[in-house]
């Protein structure tokens, strides 16, 4: 999702009448237009925006890519993915750098933060369906959740470990197994064995859960 930047060749490196690179090309910009546009998308004030938004732009420089930010520099930019295992901040990337360019623009990082922290519990559980469903097919399979929290909880039992555990153990796989069943058994209301967005988002409403990651196994680090 990010934008190139352009050799500059000789002279002023553009055929004749051709009209110069857009500024925000290589520095985003947040003006009036984007701001209300925003406002309007997102739960956020106009405060957290331009926090959020100086905190894009030193990302930036941090990545080295203008007007764009690169996975390693997403997870350390993101707060609350940031105990969070490889396998879900890469397809969380995956989701946000449709144009597999390797790196996500300001708005995809806004949308980003906003369905990990700040959004409203449907914006949440929106992109956390979009997360799990790997097979882009409306529905989580058990298989789907049972990889995603299998690579959960190895990284958890391997984050002060040199080397990634190889094997999954027989009581890590129980485990899996009978969190897998307790998702199902609990909001499986069809007995389809797969989770529509209709089933979990009903789940929600009628436990009143706030945290929709919680859900699914993720402790998702709030800011301070």
């Amino acid at each position: 999702s990010a934008c190139r930047s352009h050799g500059s060749g000789r002279g002023n490196g553009r055929a004749p009448g051709r009209a110069p690179p857009h500024s925000h090309t290589y520095s985003p910009k947040l003006d009036h237009e984007r701001m209300q546009a925003l406002l309007k998308e997102t739960a956020m004030t106009r405060t957290e925006l331009f926090r959020l938004f100086n905190r894009f732009k030193a990302l930036c420089k941090m990545s080295g890519t203008p007007g764009a930010i690169d996975k390693k520099t997403f997870k350390e930019g993101v707060s609350s993915l940031a105990f969070e295992d490889d396998a879900f901040v890469d397809r969380i990337f995956k989701l946000l750098d449709e144009d597999g360019s390797g790196t996500v623009e300001w708005k995809e990082f806004v949308n980003a933060v906003n369905a990990l922290e700040t959004g409203s519990p449907f914006d949440k559980l929106n992109f956390c369906f979009r997360v799990y469903d790997r097979d882009n097919n409306k529905s989580i399979e058990r298989e789907e959740l049972q990889h995603m929290f299998t690579e959960m909880l190895m990284f958890d039992a391997t984050i002060d470990k040199t080397e990634r555990a190889v094997e999954v153990t027989d009581a890590l796989q129980e485990l899996i197994d009978d969190f897998v069943n307790s998702i199902y058994d609990s909001i499986d209301a069809d007995r389809s064995e797969s989770l529509e967005f209709d089933e979990v988002a009903e789940a929600i409403n009628q436990r009143k859960i706030s945290d929709v990651w919680e859900v699914f196994g993720r402790t998702l680090v709030r800011n301070p």
